[in-house]
């Protein structure tokens, strides 16, 4: 990857204007053509999805955030589905706690299938915010679960999303 656009690494060009990236976000999708990090800015950090054959971040027109790709990127079905776990960065404002999925076969183009506005994420005084928990895949459906936030972690609804139907389900 670096020496296919080592050019742009060294003259500081597109995406790799002011690259600081943290060595240990590195994560390669099993197809190899696409690699997630993140960049470090002055009080900020941005994460990178790039195509590693055009150098296009995929991330650059949705609003997801999130600052570990070990913990945000899940590959299924052999790697021609890519499920990105976004989350809200309260410090910055950027993100959303929402999952987005790839269409099959095209990992470029992302679907929001599932998202918690700010102020239940946040949650109030009387009732606590919740959040999406683990991510499982299961005979051609993707699992999760929302949470609530706080010491509980209490279960409050699952779902499954059918890939063939493109179906999200309460369970």
């Amino acid at each position: 990857f670096y020496n296919k656009y080592k050019n742009n690494f060294e003259k500081g060009g597109g995406i790799f204007e002011r690259l600081v990236i943290n060595k240990d976000s590195f994560l390669f999708s099993p197809d190899k053509k696409l690699v997630s990090f993140i960049v470090i800015g002055y009080e900020y950090s941005a994460p990178y999805i790039v195509d590693v054959n055009t150098g296009v971040n995929i991330l650059e027109n949705y609003n997801i955030w999130f600052d570990n790709p070990q913990k945000s990127l899940f590959w299924f079905s052999g790697g021609k589905i890519l499920v990105i776990k976004s989350y809200l960065n309260e410090f910055s404002g950027e993100g959303q706690e929402a999952l987005f999925f790839s269409n099959f076969n095209n990992t470029n183009e992302l679907i929001k299938v599932f998202s918690i506005s700010n102020d239940e994420y946040r949650g109030t005084l009387q009732q606590p915010g919740i959040h999406i928990g683990e991510i499982n895949f299961s005979d051609g459906e993707i699992l999760f679960s929302v949470f609530a936030n706080g010491a509980s972690q209490t279960k409050i609804r699952s779902y499954s999303y059918d890939i063939a139907t493109k179906k999200l389900t309460s369970r």
